[in-house]
């Protein structure tokens, strides 16, 4: 594209009585309003700012080898989550880079000058939005925006619109190029209606109809679809009544009888002018009927009755896409009724005692079962699925509100809900513990005896009949309550729980102070949605799961009765996601030492890896292995307390693996394609969440395990600091490894000397840094330093004090024991 100067670039005054031409890449939207404008139709005064303001934008901040990687995501090798959490990290992007001064200025000079002070309305307009493809809900505008700051950054919101997950999903219809294509945007004053809506010039769903929507108050309620309208279809052919249906709670014509053949006759008159059926948004003000936008629709869609085109899955996950009060109603059905009725009809099936059934009886419950599981999954996909928008909601306003180093920094503020996966795991470890305090219990568990009257036998009872169903994936209970037996005598072990560089309490109170006043009990009503829609992200499996059960045992029973089924699957493994392997060999790509994925839980962690490819690979899982998988169901979480790490093929942000990992407090690594393949159970693994990439050690650069270490006093290495979370692995310690060349094992108290001298020595310990997990330091905290960086202080008379129980004993391959000595900590600054 042609470099554009600045004086290029201003915004363009659309009226009647301006005839300046608009850019040939101007969008249908602002060339459909141009059109009105100068026939005379009533709508808004507009500004236009053209797409070369974006691409100067673009070029100033170096943002289009991002913009690039984004567009180039392969759409069908992904899951959504992933291509969510992309456009999400590419839209914190736009935010966070300046809006150029030369830019910035002409625009707001331009708008004070034609609208006053007046909220505006700021909408996208993109090349071919609105024109031969409908672009309707692929990009965004913002309303009732007011103030310098904040009309820059809806600017900037609409700008990086055009890369949105939809618009990627879609990017073929509305030939999106990476290189190529800009969004214009679109600037008119708030117009406030008394009574708003939209029409359709023909119905997308009925071609014969002209169909109105409308409410009392503002358009973008009806677009948004946060209230319910009053919905009003006339003939298309003639504008005569057909149906008009309004709300429960409306008792009155939102729509007068004579404003009804006004809108008629607008509509037809503009679907003429336009030269195709419109999509019309209006509002009435002063007894005018005002056109905010219009649009043409471009298809009239006939779906199944699931919602979607049998071959076409992409308007479903548009439709993930909910309004805040959608969000807010459907919470209460899931929570009412939708998790009580699945777990009120497992119970129910469970009670049925299936060995004393006929064949005949057995088969028709079988097939009662089926058509259940059948009915709960089309609930969980089109109703549990959509709630996870919660958390997407909240990610966008806080990244709106705070624009953060770390787009995904909003995930702090989710953490520490009551999962029924942590509730189970805690049990398992109740049961771990009583066999590690009680030999005669261990051996008797390993001779295959299970004592009578045991409290160890009762919380196993009670732990089988909540959750045993759900221990061994979806539905894997091959082992029965022996599976889990032989875990509790795998010696489980705590559990790391780092701190956090900043608290959820101390954060949610920056995020809540930062938003408006009058939008504050809007954004706790936000987060306290999006907590709920984290919690039952992981939840709703284990509820479909006690529902595969159910069906999976009488599969199996039947398999003996039933002919047919002899050589038929049981329904869990049918629908194993792609990548988890039967019993097959692996075709193994070529085995890469350093795989990159998403960084989706901070820390870093060693050990090795144990690929889970069947359902008794996780009875076999050990302490601090790595947990490696194609994708981690809530049902096999049962095992991640014992795990140092998380690595998985599914990518994101949302997927179970890596809201279980932040609970936990390890490392998870997602999105390495074909990984069950190119990870061999026993591989030596360096997983870095911080970065998203997996090391996998080979030949005769292994690893040392860090375990129980000494310190320089030779006793046992104590902890330095967990606030800051310290260490090359975060764990609080001085632990070190052949990984860590810059060997951080002295553990200093920081000084102010110190840190001035290190910081003009080019290593700034001052300065947080999100992407490796420093939060930056100040005098009185503890950190472990490198044995070179301290010794460098040292010589220059400023070596910050060493605690030398914390201090690790490789540290005296560099230094002295008698300097570190010399520079002792006093007893009360240990404390």
């Amino acid at each position: 594209m042609k470099q554009q100067g600045i004086t290029d670039i201003s915004p363009i005054l659309i009226s009647s009585k301006s005839a300046q031409d608009l850019p040939s890449d101007a969008g249908g939207k602002i060339r459909n309003l141009q059109r009105l404008i100068q026939a005379n139709y009533p709508v808004p005064p507009t500004l236009f700012l053209p797409s070369q303001v974006y691409f100067y934008f673009i070029r100033q901040n170096s943002l289009q080898h991002h913009i690039t990687s984004f567009a180039n995501i392969d759409v069908d090798a992904v899951r959504w989550e992933e291509i969510w959490d992309a456009a999400l990290a590419l839209r914190n992007l736009f935010l966070r880079h300046p809006f150029p001064n030369e830019i910035a200025r002409p625009l707001l000079n331009t708008i004070y000058g034609q609208f006053g002070s007046a909220p505006l309305a700021i909408r996208s307009c993109a090349q071919h939005e609105d024109s031969t493809f409908s672009h309707a809900g692929m990009h965004d505008s913002i309303l009732h925006v007011s103030g310098e700051i904040d009309i820059l950054k809806a600017v900037q919101q609409v700008w990086a619109s055009l890369w949105t997950d939809r618009a990627i999903l879609y990017r073929k219809e509305m030939n999106l190029d990476a290189k190529t294509s800009g969004m214009g945007v679109i600037i008119q004053p708030m117009f406030y209606g008394q009574t708003s809506g939209v029409l359709f010039t023909k119905d997308p769903t009925d071609e014969s109809r002209f169909t109105i929507e409308a409410i009392s108050g503002n358009a973008s309620e009806v677009v948004d679809d946060n209230n319910d309208t009053e919905r009003v279809s006339l003939n298309r052919e003639t504008g005569k009544l057909i149906t008009r249906k309004r709300p429960e709670s409306v008792h009155h014509n939102t729509i007068s009888d004579p404003l009804l053949p006004e809108l008629y006759k607008l509509g037809m008159e503009v679907e003429q002018l336009l030269a195709a059926p419109q999509d019309i948004e209006w509002t009435v003000t002063d007894n005018e009927i005002n056109i905010l936008q219009s649009r043409p629709i471009t298809t009239f869609a006939h779906p199944d009755d699931r919602g979607w085109d049998a071959d076409d899955k992409r308007p479903w996950y548009v439709s993930l896409t909910r309004s805040h009060s959608n969000l807010t109603t459907l919470r209460k059905r899931i929570e009412r009724e939708i998790l009580p009725e699945m777990s009120a009809e497992s119970d129910a099936m469970k009670k049925i005692n299936l060995v004393n059934l006929t064949c005949e009886e057995l088969k028709k419950e079988l097939a009662h079962r089926k058509e259940r599981l059948d009915y709960w999954r089309e609930v969980y996909w089109h109703e549990l699925i959509p709630f996870a928008h919660t958390v997407r909601q909240f990610g966008v306003l806080y990244n709106n509100v705070i624009t953060p180093d770390d787009p995904f920094e909003f995930t702090i503020l989710l953490t520490g809900q009551h999962l029924l996966a942590i509730e189970r795991n805690t049990m398992l470890k109740k049961l771990a513990e009583m066999v590690r305090n009680n030999k005669q219990l261990e051996n008797d568990l390993k001779q295959g005896i299970l004592p009578d009257n045991h409290e160890y036998t009762t919380l196993l009872d009670t732990y089988m009949e909540r959750f045993g169903d759900l221990s061994c994936g979806t539905s894997w209970c091959e082992e029965g309550p022996w599976g889990i037996i032989r875990l509790t005598l795998r010696n489980t072990p705590e559990p790391t729980h780092p701190t956090p560089e900043k608290q959820p309490v101390h954060l949610e109170e920056i995020f809540l102070q930062s938003v408006p006043p009058k939008q504050r009990e809007f954004a706790r009503d936000v987060l306290e949605l999006a907590r709920v829609g984290y919690r039952l992200r992981d939840d709703d499996n284990l509820y479909l799961g006690k529902i595969q059960a159910r069906y999976n045992e009488a599969f199996t029973i039947a398999k003996d009765c039933i002919p047919d089924l002899q050589h038929e699957q049981v329904e869990a493994r049918q629908h194993t996601p792609k990548g988890l392997y039967w019993g097959d060999e692996q075709s193994a790509s070529k085995r890469n030492i350093n795989l990159n994925g998403w960084a989706a839980a901070n820390g870093i962690a060693l050990g090795k890896a144990r690929v889970i490819t069947t359902p008794d690979d996780l009875f076999y899982f050990q302490k601090g292995e790595v947990l490696v998988c194609d994708a981690l169901d809530p049902n096999m979480t049962f095992v991640v307390p014992m795990a140092s790490a998380i690595v998985e093929r599914r990518g994101g942000m949302l997927v179970h693996g890596a809201i279980i990992a932040r609970e936990y407090g390890i490392p998870c690594v997602t999105g390495i394609p074909e990984v069950t393949a190119r990870i061999h159970t026993g591989d030596d693994l360096v997983v870095d969440g911080f970065r998203g990439v997996v090391t996998i050690e080979t030949g005769k650069k292994k690893t040392r395990q860090a375990v129980q270490v000494k310190n320089v006093l030779g006793g046992e290495l104590e902890t330095c600091c967990a606030r800051p979370m310290t260490g090359f692995f975060r764990r609080g310690s001085c632990e070190t490894t052949s990984y860590d060349r810059g060997s951080h094992v002295v553990c200093a108290i920081m000084t102010n000397e110190f840190l001035e001298f290190t910081l003009s020595q080019g290593n700034d310990l001052i300065s947080p840094s999100k992407e490796m997990g420093f939060p930056g330091l100040v005098a009185g905290d503890r950190w472990c330093l490198c044995a070179s960086r301290w010794e460098e202080a040292r010589q220059a008379g400023v070596a910050p004090p060493v605690i030398l129980e914390a201090t690790n004993e490789a540290a005296l391959r560099n230094l002295q024991r008698e300097a570190l000595q010399q520079h002792e900590a006093p007893k009360n600054d240990k404390a």
